[in-house]
């Protein structure tokens, strides 16, 4: 009774020290988007973060669970033999009471899951709301909405995808050893029943194919990437990196299908040719794309990167909205009339000003327009003082002239 008594007060305890807190900044973000005339935009996030928490934590969680009884439905009843100091001790493993076992690693994947996918809620919406931009990059075609609002978002769902196979399939795999399925044995080795191949060999193809996806996502994502001297793709970058890139999506597909045929196959080459051709073409790709930086780039630089500093370039100039800025060759020779100064009324002065309180000087630069409303409130303040001093020597009086 006491032990439950204490429980409850830790767990309340931990409820009041993490909840309000939360609470209340809860409470403080929706007064100020309401004081702002925003507060749809919060109610819209929280709104977000709670349907995305809810999908993630009934999908990852029933997900797991699933693949965990399917490894555990066949497990029979074992007996291990543990030396004890009293002697010899049978230990019974029934599978019956793996539930909790199931439960628990299910549970916490999926609270991971949940939270991790509601911190996404901004990727989401940019996706869901994105548009089109109506420009291209210049190497892959994409419109550049496709950056911005649609690429940020599938690089999550591949990281996520592909972590959760891996999770699930290291899960099944001690499930597996649990039930049997997995036996080691001095002389055969490491022995897997049919049901673990098959299993194991579907979660391996599912990787593959989130292998295959990421590789095609690397490819727009190298043209925002920074690479040297530029930010975009390099010389190296399209000429090495982009088609080992598509080289090793086909490989990682063919891999999903090898890992599919494993399934089936007594023999266990298929997953092997799959994981060897898969990191031969990474591992070679990337020493490729070393060699033609080293021996093709390097020696001639500025010529083979060019291109790619132009398309940075013109990129930049577009975002800043200065690509229609027309160039014009002055030569200052010729003589400017008044007429000419009034055309350009958006021409700076500059001029050093002494800083107030300082001995230091500044450079401050304004417009034609900005120049003549100086002046204008300089003479302003010239003839106020004039006023000033014309009354004072008038016989006012001295005191209201040194403001007592």
């Amino acid at each position: 009774m006491r032990h439950g008594i204490r429980f409850a007060i830790l767990a309340l305890a931990a409820v009041l020290l993490l909840g309000v807190p939360s609470v209340v900044d809860f409470y403080t973000d929706w007064l100020w988007f309401g004081e702002t005339g925003y507060q749809f935009v919060f109610a819209r996030s929280i709104m977000t973060q709670s349907v995305l928490w809810m999908a993630a934590f009934i999908g990852v969680g029933a997900l797991v669970a699933f693949n965990l009884r399917l490894a555990l439905r066949v497990a029979p009843r074992r007996e291990f033999m543990m030396m004890t100091p009293e002697g010899p001790r049978a230990i019974v493993l029934d599978p019956l009471k793996l539930r909790p076992f199931i439960y628990l690693v299910s549970t916490v994947a999926a609270l991971v899951a949940a939270f991790y996918a509601a911190s996404q809620w901004d990727t989401w919406l940019f996706y869901r709301h994105g548009v089109p931009f109506n420009a291209s990059d210049p190497i892959l075609g994409l419109d550049i909405g496709f950056y911005v609002f649609t690429l940020p978002f599938l690089q999550a769902v591949q990281g996520f995808g592909m972590t959760l196979v891996v999770v699930i399939g290291l899960a099944v795999t001690a499930a597996y050893v649990m039930a049997g399925g997995v036996s080691f044995d001095p002389v055969r080795g490491v022995s897997l029943s049919r049901s673990t191949v098959t299993h194991l060999s579907l979660l391996a193809a599912a990787l593959f194919l989130f292998l295959a996806f990421g590789a095609w996502l690397d490819q727009p994502g190298m043209m925002t990437s920074s690479s040297g001297i530029i930010h975009g793709a390099s010389y190296a970058d399209v000429e090495a990196r982009l088609p080992v890139l598509r080289l090793l999506v086909v490989v990682a597909g063919l891999g999903a299908i090898l890992a599919v045929a494993q399934a089936f196959l007594d023999r266990r080459w298929a997953i092997g040719v799959a994981v060897l051709a898969y990191f031969a073409v990474s591992l070679g790709g990337s020493g490729y794309a070393a060699i033609i930086q080293r021996f093709v780039v390097a020696p001639n630089e500025q010529v083979k990167e060019t291109p790619f500093i132009v398309h940075n370039i013109d990129a930049t100039r577009k975002a800043f909205a200065i690509d229609d800025v027309v160039e014009s060759q002055l030569s200052g020779d010729e003589l400017l009339s008044r007429a000419d100064i009034e055309r350009n009324g958006a021409t700076l002065y500059c001029t050093r000003v002494a800083s107030l309180g300082t001995k230091f000087k500044q450079e401050v630069c304004m417009t034609q327009d900005e120049y003549d409303e100086v002046q204008r409130r300089g003479e302003s303040a010239r003839q106020d003082l004039r006023k000033s001093t014309a009354i004072c020597a008038g016989g006012s009086g001295v005191s209201s002239c040194n403001g007592s």
